[in-house]
């Protein structure tokens, strides 16, 4: 979406950053009825919990996932001014 200059809704970059942190996510859900259904699946296919961990690599996701939707936001109220 971000390539193709659309917005990305706020569910689904809150899912890209809890893949940094090792939540089990193929597609990033688009709605908040989507997000229901991905941890719904995700906690009754995976033993009824969800794992979560932070490694060196988890803060540099972290990171570059916010700059890339924070990076975006900016030039966009740039681009209006």
């Amino acid at each position: 979406l971000v390539a193709a200059g659309l917005d990305v809704p706020v569910i689904m970059q809150f899912f890209e950053v809890m893949q940094a942190f090792g939540y089990p996510c193929d597609v990033l859900p688009l709605s908040i009825d989507g997000a229901v259904e991905n941890l719904t699946e995700t906690i009754e296919n995976g033993e009824g919990h969800v794992h979560l961990h932070i490694h060196k690599h988890t803060h540099r996701e972290v990171d570059a996932t916010r700059c890339k939707y924070h990076h975006r936001h900016h030039a966009a109220l740039d681009h209006r001014e």
